[in-house]
């Protein structure tokens, strides 16, 4: 009678419960899952969920850093010749560059930090009235959502130009 006690209890122990199916990588109640990107992750498997996302939300082969690196054109519609420009960028976005547009081409020097953008010419040049681009940025981030806010944009004579920013992009001031 203590032999089949035994028994009863080595077999209570160490049988498999086959009420729990098995995961997506074959384990006997495992936690490995499917993800979003319909790879078997998690559990035993070692990969971590949506390891093929990449910042855009695309699942892919390659990742790329790069992939995520997008640009912000910023316009300008001036009546007046444009000295120098200040202006935030509000979004979930890291501005990393500054990277072509009439401003530089005017030979000012555009910096960027903390996502606020400032742009002046050290040699007094300036940009003509008319319409363009004024930069083109650089960022990475999750997000395509963003808009320029605390505008400053000064004239000849250091002026203040009473501007205004329209569609969240593009600097304007009328007559």
């Amino acid at each position: 009678m203590n032999n089949l006690l035994f028994l009863i209890i080595c077999l209570s122990l160490f049988s498999c419960d086959i009420t729990k199916s098995k995961d997506c990588a074959g384990i006997q109640g495992g936690s490995a899952i499917i993800d979003a990107c319909g790879i078997c992750t998690e559990g035993t498997t070692g990969l971590n969920a949506n390891y093929l996302m990449n910042c855009m939300g695309e699942c892919s082969s390659t990742i790329l850093e790069e992939n995520c690196i997008q640009t912000i054109p910023i316009y300008y519609n001036s009546s007046v010749e444009i000295t120098g420009f200040q202006f935030q960028i509000i979004g979930d976005i890291n501005i990393l560059e500054n990277i072509a547009g009439d401003a530089q081409n005017s030979g000012f020097t555009v910096t960027t930090g903390n996502n606020i953008v400032i742009g002046f010419s050290l040699l007094g040049e300036n940009i003509e009235a008319g319409n363009g681009l004024l930069t083109s940025l650089k960022y990475e981030g999750s997000s395509n959502e963003y808009c320029l806010s605390e505008l400053i944009v000064t004239s000849l004579n250091a002026t203040i130009v009473d501007a205004e920013i329209l569609n969240c992009n593009t600097i304007f001031h009328g007559n």
